[in-house]
């Protein structure tokens, strides 16, 4: 019995000294990534999660600017912590055309959240003070891809939804507008708010059930391509009922 509680004791030391040491770890990759783009960017940044580390060489974090909270992005980071790739400039390109999302279904009395992104190739160039007329001529995407969600009500008809979809298409111009947008009920959608905003890639419905949706959720896949909808209001109302 001594010797099985010595060995218990020095499982706990062990594991202990591990978890203070992956602090410890975490707290010396956490300063580095926010110096690294405070210096960048002249604005202070919170690291929310740090990624696994086992066995590679790079770490993955992500990250916010403490200007907007809800806008994560990822960050990775050589063995030292030193930043090697990040995000933030080319999810400020994204945000402009999320609000641009958001903005459009509020003015038709729809609450929404989204999460966007561009196919543009890996060497994206994006700059915080671009224009999202400059970035698309930079770097020439096909298509904004996005998942949005939107709350059930009155005011989510098919007349509706092809007004925002064919004004989000004539703000991208010559970028398709390719998404997928999920039906929420009123309890769902504020459940799962949060977490969309917080969101760092495209989404689909199981996604939104393991964040915690319990109701039916109805998913319309909607495009506009070189400038049209390809959807009427009446199949969108068909799909809706």
């Amino acid at each position: 019995m001594k010797h099985i509680k010595i060995i218990i004791l020095s499982v706990i030391t062990a594991i202990a000294f591990t978890l203070s040491g992956c602090n410890a770890l975490n707290n010396r990759f956490s300063s580095h990534i926010k110096s690294d783009l405070s210096e960048k960017y002249g604005k202070s940044f919170t690291v929310a999660a740090l990624g696994d580390r086992i066995d590679r060489d790079t770490a993955t974090a992500y990250v916010f600017a403490d200007d907007d909270p809800t806008m994560w992005f990822e960050v990775r980071t050589d063995k030292s912590g030193k930043v090697i790739f990040e995000r933030y400039a080319f999810r400020l390109m994204c945000r402009d055309v999320e609000n641009k999302i958001n903005e459009a279904f509020d003015n038709c009395g729809i609450k929404s959240e989204c999460f966007v992104t561009f196919d543009a190739r890996k060497d994206v160039k994006a700059e915080p003070d671009m224009t999202l007329d400059e970035f698309i001529e930079a770097n020439s995407p096909e298509n904004a891809i996005t998942s949005i969600i939107v709350s059930s009500g009155d005011n989510l008809t098919g007349e509706n939804i092809a007004k925002v979809y064919n004004e989000v298409g004539d703000y991208l111009g010559s970028v398709d507008f390719a998404t997928g947008l999920y039906v929420l009920t009123e309890s769902d959608f504020d459940t799962v708010r949060e977490q969309v905003q917080h969101e760092v890639e495209i989404f689909d419905d199981w996604h939104l059930i393991f964040g915690g949706a319990k109701d039916d959720i109805k998913e319309l896949l909607i495009k506009v391509k070189d400038g049209e909808l390809l959807w009427t209001a009446d199949e969108i109302d068909a799909e809706l009922s």
